[in-house]
C-alpha cells in the first residue's frame, strides 16, 4: 500500500517537492529554469506531472483561482472529456495563496466506425503562483479510479512538501 512508501525530496531549478522513491522521474528535454515539466510514473501505472512556467504568462487569468478555473475549462473544453463533479479548496503553500481541485472527469474515446470507449478518472491539481520566483506552479495527475485513493495520499504528500522557492 502507498501509506508504506517511501519517499526522496527533488529539488530543481530552486524548487523542490518530495516524491515516492519508487517513480520513475522524466524532465521534458525543453525544461529550463523558466518553464518545463516533469513526469513521475509510478510502478502502479498513474502518472504524477509537475509543470511551471512564467508568471507573467498567467497574470491576466485573475490570480491563481482564475488560473485553475481557466485549466478546468480548458480540460472540459475536449471533446474527449466531460467533467463532473469538481471539489475546489482555497490553500496556501510555500506562504502563496493555491488552489486545489478535485475533479471527476469522464474520458470518451472514439474508435473506428463509431466505436466509443468510456472510462472514469479522477483529477486533483494544485495550482501555485510564486512572486518570489516570478513562476507559477501546477501539480496534477488524472488517474483511474481504482487508483484514486492511492494517488490522493501521493498528491496530498506532494502538496504539503511542495517548495516553489528554496531559501
Amino acid at each position: 500500500m502507498q501509506s508504506q512508501a517511501r519517499y526522496e525530496r527533488l529539488e530543481a531549478y530552486g524548487f523542490g517537492v518530495d516524491y515516492p522513491s519508487d517513480c520513475v522521474i522524466e524532465f521534458s528535454p525543453k525544461s529550463t529554469r523558466s518553464q518545463g515539466d516533469i513526469a513521475f510514473k509510478s510502478p502502479s501505472n498513474y502518472k504524477l506531472f509537475l509543470s511551471w512556467g512564467e508568471l507573467e504568462k498567467v497574470k491576466k487569468l485573475n490570480g491563481v483561482e482564475g488560473h485553475a478555473d481557466y485549466s478546468l475549462k480548458k480540460m472540459g473544453g475536449s471533446r474527449e472529456a466531460k467533467v463532473g463533479e469538481v471539489h475546489k479548496e482555497s490553500t496556501i503553500v510555500n506562504g502563496h495563496p493555491a488552489s486545489f481541485r478535485d475533479v471527476s472527469v469522464e474520458l470518451v474515446r472514439r474508435g473506428i466506425f463509431f466505436n466509443t470507449t468510456k472510462s472514469q478518472r479522477q483529477v486533483r491539481s494544485l495550482h501555485v503562483h510564486c512572486d518570489v520566483s516570478s513562476r507559477y506552479f501546477v501539480i496534477y495527475s488524472p488517474v483511474p479510479l481504482e487508483k484514486a485513493d492511492e494517488q490522493a495520499e501521493v498528491v496530498s504528500r506532494m502538496i504539503k512538501n511542495f517548495s516553489c522557492h528554496i531559501r
